[in-house]
């Protein structure tokens, strides 16, 4: 990247935990520890050594509903969401996993993506979602930590950016401000992120991707502004179309690694074939995969009853095998 007499460097970074790995279908919700699937820490990073070493950095996370359900049998079409536990049962686990956030990251504002249609095949999702929101309510978080209900198939029908900007922004635009972001220039703090936006559908994949590409874009935007540029419209557009790369390639290949496909992009013929090899990976082939990630990170396949609660009781010291 080139602007003016600076050259500047552009990194996006995703986390990937390790607590609750593994892939779609095996892997949902949350477990006793607190700890959700595809749980990602993804942060933007803008670096420009000859400007006093500037640091801008943005951070953003995913991660499923941190309760107790999964989709079980043949997956094809329409994915039936069956809660594994009652929701009270969830209520410990749920309040671990929000806890977590805020120790870390500070202030959440949740972004609930998921349908909320009552029939068809978001009726699924929209009961997912209402018991999502009622553990949301009943934590002792709740009133500092917003849920924010969107159904993004609904309000994005048809659209992209211009329908999340005009439908999404003004109800999270408060948010975004006072959350901030990280700045360091000459080894000195500048300013720091406040909080974190939490945004998920019912994979964390091709809808969270549009929605945390949409926040990223818009918070360059604020950091073009600090760094004096936000007028240059070349600067602007280069920034901007390097960046939407990056966030397409970075959903991508998260997508890659829990779905064993690329994220879906709207384009119908890509989409489509997109969609049929997730079937045959999710169907026939996450067994093997699944079993491959816990001989990495436990040593051995802790998938049953025992090794459930094996995880539940046991330090991760205890479980996770020598690298």
């Amino acid at each position: 990247m080139y602007m003016n007499n600076h050259t500047p460097k552009i990194l996006l970074i995703s986390r990937l935990s390790c607590e609750r790995a593994g892939t779609r279908f095996m892997v949902r919700g949350v477990n006793d520890g607190g700890h959700v699937a595809n749980f990602v820490e993804t942060e933007q990073l803008i670096f420009i050594d000859s400007m006093d070493d500037l640091i801008l950095s943005y951070i953003q996370i995913r991660g499923t509903v941190p309760l107790f359900w999964e989709q079980p049998g043949l997956n094809v079409g329409s994915h039936k969401v069956k809660m594994s536990r009652e929701p009270e049962v969830s209520v410990q686990a749920f309040q671990k996993h929000m806890k977590f956030l805020r120790e870390r990251y500070g202030q959440q504002v949740v972004i609930n993506l998921l349908g909320t249609g009552v029939t068809g095949r978001s009726q699924g999702e929209a009961a997912l979602s209402h018991i999502f929101q009622i553990q949301h309510i009943n934590c002792p978080w709740s009133k500092d930590s917003a849920h924010i209900v969107f159904d993004f198939h609904q309000e994005c029908k048809g659209g992209g950016s211009e329908l999340l900007e005009k439908k999404l922004k003004p109800r999270i635009d408060e948010y975004i401000r006072n959350f901030g972001y990280f700045c360091l220039r000459n080894g000195q703090i500048q300013s720091l992120q406040r909080g974190t936006m939490r945004s998920n559908c019912l994979d964390c994949l091709d809808r969270t991707n549009r929605v945390q590409s949409f926040l990223g874009l818009d918070t360059l935007m604020k950091m073009m502004e600090y760094i004096g540029v936000a007028n240059n419209g070349v600067i602007v557009q280069r920034f901007t179309a390097k960046l939407e790369e990056m966030w397409k390639d970075n959903g991508n290949r998260i997508s890659q690694i829990y779905a064993g496909t690329g994220a879906l992009q709207g384009s119908k013929l890509i989409d489509g074939a997109r969609s049929a090899a997730r079937t045959i990976q999710n169907n026939l082939l996450d067994s093997s995969k699944q079993e491959s990630i816990d001989i990495l990170l436990h040593g051995n396949l802790l998938n049953n009853y025992l090794a459930a609660l094996s995880r539940s009781l046991l330090p991760t010291s205890y479980l996770y095998g020598n690298v």
